[in-house]
């Protein structure tokens, strides 16, 4: 990604920021989401997106990195998600099963009363 001016870098990552901010309507998770999205691209160093129609600072280049940001935001929501329904299943669950739960004594106790 060498061929990108630190004007450029901050475009796209604002471009990046902005969307995350959309599709999963946390700023402190789209943060996280535009960073995962930095990653990935550093990672993959956008081998199609790079070197044609433009080079990296290229259209081609921001749709691909637009891409990766809406990927990672999926992830990210899907992620967030289903750690929520676990948070909130195992709360009530936990009580309702203290609640319900009878100890040995009790069960003694309540099968030999004279009732």
């Amino acid at each position: 990604m060498g061929g990108l001016t630190p004007d450029e870098i901050e475009a796209h990552a604002a471009a990046i920021r902005a969307l995350a901010r959309r599709l999963v309507g946390d700023a402190h998770l789209a943060e996280d989401v535009a960073q995962e999205a930095w990653t990935v691209a550093l990672e993959a160093a956008a081998p199609d997106a790079m070197g044609r129609e433009g080079g990296a600072g290229g259209e081609r280049f921001a749709r691909w990195l637009r891409g990766v940001g809406r990927n990672v935001s999926r992830r990210a929501v899907r992620t967030d998600a289903r750690r929520r329904r676990r948070e909130q299943g195992a709360g009530p669950a936990t009580n309702r099963s203290r609640r319900t739960r009878s100890s040995p004594a009790r069960s003694c106790a309540t099968a030999s009363s004279p009732n």
